[in-house]
């Protein structure tokens, strides 16, 4: 079991539509257990989809941006089961220093509406169409 953390930086443009982002350079994360997980550049994302009321609490352009991203990009690649890698969510949270309460809270959003968006994010892609994800 290795120290759970972020190997890059989170390299990000603003797409021309609102609140979309588009990766630079692709985004490592390696989990306590398991191989990187590596999100592509050219990979779009919300960063956090936080209602706008809930903003005032929870910023998606906070320091919980990489572990978003992550979690959108794993929604979006769906190898795994939606449990893990809302876990994978959670756990990068704590990585990158996002205080017990806020991970707690996102986390606890991500798997009460997050089936919502599982099957919406699936862009036909499969673990053959990438190279270097873990699990």
């Amino acid at each position: 079991m290795s120290n759970p953390q972020f190997l890059t930086t989170l390299d990000v443009r603003a797409m021309p539509t609102p609140d979309e982002w588009v990766l630079l350079a692709p985004l490592r994360y390696q989990p306590a257990t398991g191989r990187p997980v590596t999100v592509p550049a050219g990979f779009v994302t919300d960063l956090a989809s936080i209602p706008r009321p809930a903003r005032a609490l929870v910023s998606p352009n906070g320091t919980s941006r990489r572990a978003a991203v992550l979690h959108d990009w794993l929604y979006c690649l769906r190898a795994g089961a939606r449990a893990e890698a809302d876990a994978l969510f959670l756990e990068a949270l704590e990585a990158d220093g996002v205080g017990w309460f806020t991970r707690r809270v996102m986390w606890l959003a991500v798997r009460a509406g997050g089936w919502v968006y599982w099957g919406r994010r699936a862009d036909g892609l499969t673990g053959d169409d990438f190279t270097d994800i873990g699990s």
